[in-house]
């Protein structure tokens, strides 16, 4: 069950898993989602045209040059260099672009020429990048390939078949009151296509502290969220037996430095405390590529998803390490999921200048092999604020804003250990 990014990044994200290799580039995809004024179809359904009308016309000869890199991505540094002056609302960008179709085209016509290549000089018939292969979809059909291609576990089966029923119809009758969170992107008030809600245990999963879901209210897409539901019994019933599996597969696990290292009784590190349902209706109903909100996960989180009736595709994509960009494309995979199949610290999350809790994310743009992982605060208040909001962004300083522990937090971290118990 896991919480998905609903941003500008999520229909940015929905819209590149629509289209076929090589993606163009984020402005491209941008320019089509404000000349389809966010519809993201249509947006796909234009890209796709204008991708086969330059197939069809071009020659090896006749690719059109452009300074502007067409698939290079930035790392953090770069979005904490730029000035706030540099950052564009969609509505300022789309009045000053007298021409957007003319600059789509060229960037898509560079995008595809150097597709995921860094190249960034002029490309010639002589110099041409050969296209990078594509890498069709694998599917991992059972526990062992998901465990081989992935960081993931599959476990088939983790409910009690009579308990998986009861807990099924249990959210199916309350999910008849939840409605699909709504967010603005290009001006336009847009609407997940799912409906969703947020549980909270009655304690922390730690002690019997009844009163932590009061201490700071929860805040999603720029805006604080009315308290959650409670657990029903079927659902903290399920909890207690995933609590098991999840802990008795972290000690299998190589652990991470900015893994939760904190108050737990020895061999029950993971708690369960909160829990995210999505209600999809239908084939048509889903969620594209996204990366889960962080602010109440923490880095490197282990986060645990039960699906509950119709089977249906949970589709993982890799980040490819900058040293590998150009050299291959990403691989995606599809995790069929059947029924019964296997997502806090609110009160120190940092302001923007909007005075809106910020955001927490991981920082996937510019990773090198054997790199740390990073993360940063941004502002999240453009969800709500009709799309406004400012430029803060602030790098996760774990130490400084006090927060942990963390596993890397002691003086060794013995990783083998740990993987070998």
């Amino acid at each position: 069950m896991s919480e998905p990014e609903q941003d500008t990044e999520i229909l940015l994200a929905i819209l590149s898993s629509l289209l076929e290799p090589p993606i163009p580039s984020q402005n491209v995809l941008l320019d089509a989602l404000i000349n389809s004024s966010g519809d993201v179809n249509a947006a796909a359904k234009n890209l796709r045209q204008s991708t086969s009308t330059f197939t069809r016309t071009s020659s090896p000869g006749s690719f059109a040059s452009n300074s502007r890199k067409g698939g290079a991505q930035r790392p953090l540094e770069d979005w904490l260099s730029s000035s706030s002056s540099n950052s564009r609302s969609f509505k300022k960008r789309k009045l000053e672009d007298p021409s957007p179709k003319a600059v789509k085209t060229q960037e898509l016509n560079h995008s595809l020429v150097s597709g995921s290549s860094s190249v960034s000089h002029s490309i010639s018939s002589s110099n041409l990048v050969p296209s990078l292969h594509r890498l069709l979809p694998l599917t991992l059909s059972s526990p062992e390939m998901v465990k081989k291609h992935t960081p993931c576990t599959l476990h088939l089966g983790i409910l009690p078949p009579e308990l998986a029923c009861r807990l099924f119809y249990t959210l199916v009758d309350a999910s008849k009151d939840w409605i699909p969170s709504k967010w603005f992107v290009a001006d336009r008030l847009v609407a997940s296509p799912h409906k969703t809600s947020f549980f909270a245990r009655a304690n922390n999963g730690i002690d019997d502290n009844t009163e932590w879901q009061t201490l700071a209210p929860y805040w999603y897409n720029g805006q604080a969220s009315a308290p959650p539901t409670l657990f029903p019994p079927e659902m903290e019933e399920a909890c207690r037996i995933v609590e098991g599996i999840v802990n008795a597969e972290l000690t299998k696990r190589q652990r991470h430095p900015l893994e939760w290292g904190g108050e737990a009784q020895e061999g029950h590190s993971w708690k369960a405390n909160v829990a995210v349902s999505n209600c999809y209706t239908g084939s048509k109903e889903g969620v594209g590529f996204h990366s889960d909100q962080l602010t109440y996960l923490g880095p490197m989180p282990t986060i645990a998803s039960i699906s509950l009736g119709t089977s249906r595709i949970f589709r993982l994509r890799e980040v490819i390490p900058q040293s590998e960009i150009g050299k291959r494309q990403a691989q995606t995979f599809n995790i069929p999921v059947v029924h019964n199949s296997p997502d806090f610290r609110p009160e120190t999350t940092p302001l923007c200048k909007c005075d809106v809790p910020c955001v927490l994310r991981a920082d996937l743009k510019g990773r090198t092999e054997g790199q740390e992982q990073r993360y940063f605060w941004m502002c999240y208040a453009g969800a709500k604020n009709d799309g406004k909001g400012c430029s803060t962004v602030k790098v996760l300083d774990c130490k400084g804003e006090k927060r942990g522990p963390f596993l890397g937090d002691s003086e060794v971290v013995n990783m083998d250990n740990n993987t070998n118990k």
